[in-house]
Parts: structure tokens; sequence; C-alpha cells
């Protein structure tokens, strides 16, 4: 079993230049040395940095359950790609709103203990139905622009294993 968190910046392609973060928390569990599954949990934003305006601003409760095959486990560098389903509930400008995400990521693992690795991650995140509800592709002033992925920027993850 382990714990981990990953955090970092994430950009959208709705808003005219958008920024934000990112910060999950999870539990994993090896079901082989190569396969783990985790649930997490964990919170994003991301706000338009070409204006003031505070509606320009999206936050969410992100959760859900994440798979990836580790390549070379037990390894001092050890890649990865994985897959993750989840939901989310926004927090920001439309509160109470619930829905869904498909995730893609890749990483690589650097062991710096033999419990304890720290790399970097990327993760690409797709809506799934009501696109115009996702922290990444959310609606300003009633402008959607089509297209609902966030732009993948790198993420940090360190995790403990017990």
């Amino acid at each position: 079993m382990d714990v981990a968190l990953r955090g970092g910046l994430v950009s959208s392609t709705n808003f005219d230049v958008a920024a934000g973060g990112l910060l999950d928390g999870e539990v994993g569990y090896r079901l082989t040395p190569a396969w783990r599954s985790a649930a997490y949990m964990g919170w994003a934003t991301v706000r338009s940095t070409s204006s003031a305006d505070s509606t320009q601003q999206f936050e969410a409760v992100r959760f859900g359950a994440r798979g990836a095959w580790h390549m070379r486990p037990a390894r001092t560098l050890d890649p990865w790609a994985g897959i993750s389903f989840g939901g989310f509930r926004t927090t920001g400008v439309s509160p109470g709103r619930w829905g869904a995400e498909l995730g893609f990521d890749v990483g690589l693992d650097v062991r710096i203990a033999p419990r304890v690795v720290i790399g970097p991650a990327f993760a690409l995140m797709i809506p799934l139905g009501n696109g115009q509800l996702h922290p990444w592709t959310t609606p300003v002033g009633g402008y959607f622009s089509g297209i609902p992925v966030n732009v993948p920027l790198p993420l940090l993850r360190i995790a403990v294993a017990f």
C-alpha cells in the first residue's frame, strides 16, 4: 500500500490565457509489482489571467480511481502509464454541479529511498458528457471554446509505500 500526492500547474484551452493548479491525494495498492491501482481525491482551479473578473474562475473537488502500469517496478527509474476515471463537483462560478472525466497519465518515478519515489507526471483530462461543466472547459460569460481538454503541464508526484 502507498500514499501519494501530486500537484502542479494546469492550463486550459477555454480562456484566452488561463492557468491554475491541481492537488490530488491518493491511496494506492500494487496488484502486482507492475500494476498499481489507486483511489484519489483532490482540488483543481483554473482562472483567466487576462482579466481581473472573479467570474472567470472555476474550482472543483475531484475524485475517482486510477490504474497505472509500471515498466520497471522497484528500479531507480520507473516509467509508467495510466488511466483514470472520476468525477468532480464544482465549487466556483457554478457551485454544486457534478460531472465526469477520463484521464490519461504518463510519468517517471525516481526512487530516492527504498519506499519513496518522486517524479514528473503529465495528465490529459477529457470531460465526459457536458464539457461545459468541466474544470478545464468551463464557460466564461457564456463563451465555450469547444475544446474539451486541459493542456498537460508537468505535475510533481511523490509517493511513500508502507
